[in-house]
Order: structure tokens, then sequence, then C-alpha cells
């Protein structure tokens, strides 16, 4: 996969400081450096699902910009015994991002509120904040989906 990966077209990681030897971008997370510069993504599904042992499913994305340059490869599991999660991976296959979707429900659970709060860490393990569906009193099938971005105090500073 890597072969693969690095002979399509990256973005290159915008320089906005120097500090020391590396260039980076200011108060950004070390991989997540394009997410500054960019307005929009581009997610298209890059295999079919693939089931593992009954229990788990996992589809993976390719995450571009509107160059059509690769930004991030996502990798998204959703199972029924362990929360969905949802890993970026940059270029040189390192995880920059991971997002939790936490299990709040029975995995029989068939209400829409069972899936409407994600866990955002950058990187791993260090969380930035949440995203979460704003529930609508009166909605048709026509209408969007209105999400809610909660960062903690780590990214106020």
């Amino acid at each position: 996969m890597q072969n693969s990966l690095s002979r399509e077209r990256w973005m290159s990681a915008p320089v906005t400081e120097r500090q020391g030897d590396r260039s980076r971008a200011v108060n950004v997370p070390r991989g997540l450096e394009c997410l500054a510069v960019l307005d929009e993504l581009l997610v298209s599904q890059k295999t079919k699902a693939i089931i593992i042992q009954n229990i788990a499913v996992d589809y993976r994305y390719k995450v571009k910009n509107i160059l059509g340059e690769n930004v991030y490869i996502a990798h998204e599991k959703i199972s029924i015994t362990t929360d969905d999660k949802i890993k970026l991976l940059d270029q040189f296959n390192n995880e920059v991002m991971h997002i939790t979707c936490p299990d709040r429900c029975s995995w029989l659970c068939c209400f829409p509120s069972c899936r409407d709060m994600v866990e955002v860490s950058a990187p791993p393990g260090q969380v930035i904040g949440t995203v979460e569906e704003v529930q609508v009193v009166i909605a048709s099938a026509m209408s969007p989906c209105t999400f809610s971005i909660q960062t903690t105090n780590l990214l106020a500073q």
C-alpha cells in the first residue's frame, strides 16, 4: 500500500514559521498544518467494506484538497463490540488524528441520537474537541444536519 500511495501526488505542508531547523504552521498539531490553509476537503471512498471476523467493518477513504492532491488517508472501523474509530494518516503512514464515536448506546439501538457526537484527538491520545449534532425538533429527510464544534481549553491558549 505504501508504494502505491507514494506514487500519488500529495499536498505539501505549508510553511508559516521557522522553528530551529524545522518549518511548520504555528500552534497546529504536527501533521495537521495543511488544515490551517484549506477551506475545503474532498472525501472519496477508496475501497469497499472489508468484513473483519463478522463483527467489524473497515472502510478506507482518500481525503484530498480541491486540486486533487492527497491530504490524508482515512481508515474507519465500525464494530459492534468497541467504539467506532477513524484514523487519519499522512503520506508517511503516520496517524495524525484520531476520531472516536463513543458507544453510548447498545449496538441494538436503532435511534439516530445514539451517534450524535464524536471525540477528536490530535495528536492521537490528546483530545482537542468534539463535534456534536444539534438536535432539531422538527426535521424532514431533506433538512441538512447541523453540527456544533466544541474545542478544549488546549486550543484556546
